[in-house]
């Protein structure tokens, strides 16, 4: 009997108004720019967040050439699908390893699919500046250019989404923030946190005869 309201916009005097004891923020985490300048990119070249192309992959056509920056887990989980459809891909990652934080089972598992399909997995290699139809990149070996192809997306990480936290202060009520918001990470991680939360609510209320008003500002994890 948990009231779930949509449509919903929070402002410091709704949320003062409703009374909480307790705020549990999940408001997840918005994507990173590009750590370079997109806007001298050839506007014959699509650019795209990797946030974007996973909701609709058919903004790429199947068989397109497809430069990707950024080799964590976002990058390689795009490249891996790019290549289910037949793309040429190139994911391009500053350091020495591939998506270091993902689990090793599933890291090596889509590493052999994207070798399998001859995706180009370029490690230690920085960008350092985007012109027309190429990419000035440095490696160990020297700098040099590379063709973008026909798009380039931007796989950079994400910043935690922290918009609502002075209505927070400004409504003068304690918080806690779980999920992405708190810290980008695993779906898993952020699971842990939400429930490490939830019992030490428990444990704080527990002790007294309130009955909690807890508001959740935010619809996932």
């Amino acid at each position: 009997k948990v009231p779930v309201r949509t449509g919903f916009v929070a402002t410091a005097e709704s949320i003062a108004s409703f009374h909480p004891d307790f705020v549990i923020v999940a408001t997840g985490a918005t994507p990173k720019p590009a750590p370079f300048d997109v806007s001298q990119i050839s506007g014959r070249i699509g650019v795209f967040h990797a946030w974007d192309y996973l909701r609709n992959a058919g903004e790429i056509k199947n068989g397109s050439r497809v430069t990707v920056a950024g080799g964590g887990m976002v990058g390689l989980e795009v490249a891996d699908l790019l290549a289910a459809h037949d793309c040429a891909v190139t994911v391009i990652e500053p350091l020495p390893q591939m998506a270091p934080g993902m689990p090793r089972n599933n890291r090596m598992e889509l590493l052999d699919r994207l070798t399998e399909k001859r995706a180009r997995l370029w490690t230690k290699t920085e960008v350092l500046k985007a012109e027309g139809e190429v990419l000035n990149i440095r490696t160990d070996a020297g700098d040099k250019q590379v063709d973008i192809g026909d798009c380039l997306i931007i796989a950079t990480g994400s910043n935690p989404n922290h918009d609502t936290l002075a209505l927070l202060k400004d409504a003068h009520v304690d918080y806690v923030l779980v999920g992405d918001c708190y810290k980008p990470r695993d779906f898993l991680s952020c699971i842990r946190d939400a429930s490490m939360v939830a019992f030490s609510i428990d444990h704080r209320f527990s002790r007294s005869s309130c009955n909690p008003g807890v508001a959740r500002i935010g619809g996932s994890l």
